[in-house]
């Protein structure tokens, strides 16, 4: 029984799977999923490749619904070596298509990278430690 909600946590409030193709956790999928009211999430998850970890932290609006969306999201995903993960990005957070022209960037100082970012919000990153703030759309 304990086993379908730890599972439940992986999936669907930090959003670690694994992908389709993978072989033993060589390839990830992760689509974090905040929830009212968590503020934030930070799973570790020791893989037959080494550890993953995805945290994500969130800040909401002034609403007073219960049902409130983000207005701001803070990623950080750590992919293990050798290993590859496409991270998906909360649709609600950046609307239908993402902004011709932005980039994301990971890293510190001189070592940013740009990161693409397809249409629907995927980013395909290698091993290595991200880390992403983004703010909704609709500010």
């Amino acid at each position: 029984m304990f086993g379908s909600v730890g599972e439940w946590f992986h999936k669907h409030l930090a959003g670690l799977d694994m992908a389709d193709d993978a072989i033993g956790y060589d390839k990830a999928i992760i689509t974090p999923k905040p929830y009212f009211p968590l503020s934030y999430v930070h799973l570790r998850f020791d893989s037959v490749r080494g550890r993953y970890e995805v945290h994500w932290a969130v800040e909401y609006g002034d609403d007073a619904s219960e049902t409130r969306e983000p207005k701001m999201m803070q990623l950080n995903v750590t992919v293990p070596p050798n290993c590859a993960a496409d991270v998906v990005l909360p649709r609600y957070l950046w609307g239908s298509s993402w902004p011709a022209g932005i980039v994301l960037t990971e890293g510190e100082g001189a070592e940013h990278k740009p990161l693409a970012v397809t249409d629907a919000g995927i980013l395909a990153i290698g091993s290595g430690a991200y880390s992403f703030r983004i703010a909704s759309r609709a500010l």
